[in-house]
């Protein structure tokens, strides 16, 4: 795959992923202050999933047990991921070296957790998105070594 194609591929899917956890991270700092056992059985009501659905009831659980504090620090931890998602995804775009480096960096930190999930427990899902960060790690150190990005 020619360098330019791999990063703006990378480069979309880390934007798509940005933009979705940055309007959850914004989501729960709006919400942090309501009652979110009460929230989230209406959201659940909305898209009608059974409360007694195991997702339904898990989700339930954490919602009963978290407080303003939790859901507040939630919430500002993942709009700065976000923050760094799409920066990333920024710097990939235009094929910047830098860019490169943080998607390296932030696959690579995530393989070892991948990794442990995969050990517990072999699903599909597991085992495609370590698939795809060891080859986005692989990739991006395949582009690093080139001279054709800034």
């Amino acid at each position: 795959m020619e360098t330019k194609t791999g990063m703006r591929s990378v480069a979309t899917f880390d934007a798509i992923v940005g933009f979705f956890i940055l309007v959850g991270g914004v989501l729960l700092l709006m919400v942090a202050d309501q009652d979110l056992l009460l929230l989230t059985k209406n959201t659940l009501n909305f898209f009608h999933i059974g409360l007694s659905h195991p997702f339904s009831l898990a989700l339930l659980d954490i919602t009963e047990h978290l407080t303003y504090q939790q859901v507040n620090f939630l919430g500002l931890m993942s709009t700065s991921y976000a923050a760094v998602r799409l920066t990333e995804a920024y710097g990939l775009w235009y094929q910047r070296r830098w860019g490169a480096w943080l998607a390296v960096l932030l696959c690579a930190f995530f393989i070892p957790i991948e990794i442990y999930q995969e050990l517990n427990e072999v699903t599909f899902t597991n085992s495609l998105v370590l698939i795809l960060n060891t080859w986005i790690v692989a990739f991006m150190m395949k582009a690093l070594s080139e001279k054709n990005i800034n």
